[in-house]
């Protein structure tokens, strides 16, 4: 079965390229004015609506943070791309010496966003206030998978009552997420030709990622 893995990922790209570069024009403008309103009101009166220009800038960074709609892939282990993640400050994450067996064609920066989207959706979504979270990886490069574990059971049981495939069902469809994320991580993962299973235990969860299959090219 020939399986085109990196399709969604081609349209995605080119969709939030095309909207990024819709919405950027005229946000400038609304952030221009607002400015220089601010220079003839009173800087409060202005700061609601700069403090929304600038988080519909970060949003349209993250989907910036894409790139073209073609990926780079070179051979990389887990090890070294899970070392680089820059890891949100309420997890502590342990990575098991495995992962360094476990080689992979990848984009790395652009799957080194998709490991950090992970992170940082789950921490969202963790216990209000969480203390740090205690989280580990491990690989297992004969069955082709890798697992991230943290102690606590970080999201609502009605989250995984329907056994999810992907992120996009557990955050969007069943925690009524308005994030982007879910999607975004859906599209790089299967890109890389991974699907991700989800586990909750009483105190414990756990994110499978699976080797769905291998590419042996890069050419579409």
């Amino acid at each position: 079965m020939n399986l085109n893995n990196e399709l969604p990922f081609r349209m995605l790209a080119c969709l939030c390229r095309a909207l990024a570069h819709k919405i950027r024009t005229p946000l400038s403008v609304i952030s221009n004015d607002l400015s220089y309103l601010q220079t003839i009101v009173p800087k409060e009166e202005c700061q609601r609506g700069l403090e929304s220009v600038r988080a519909i800038a970060h949003v349209l960074k993250s989907f910036s943070q894409l790139g073209p709609p073609q990926l780079s892939k070179i051979t990389s282990d887990l090890h070294t791309l899970w070392r680089e993640v820059r890891v949100p400050q309420q997890i502590e994450l342990e990575l098991g010496p495995a992962l360094s067996e476990f080689s992979i064609s990848c984009d790395v920066e652009r799957l080194r966003f998709g490991f950090q989207l992970v992170l940082q959706m789950l921490v969202e979504f963790a216990p209000e206030e969480p203390s740090r979270l205690k989280m580990s990886l491990r690989g297992d490069a004969a069955a082709r998978t890798f697992r991230l574990n943290c102690p606590v059971a970080l999201l609502p049981e009605s989250a995984l009552q329907h056994d999810p495939t992907c992120f996009t069902d557990v955050f969007t469809r069943a925690l009524n997420s308005d994030s982007p994320y879910p999607a975004l991580l859906d599209v790089l993962l299967l890109a890389h030709g991974f699907s991700p299973r989800f586990s909750q235990q009483e105190g414990g969860f756990e994110v499978e990622f699976r080797e769905i299959y291998i590419r042996h090219s890069s050419a579409l």
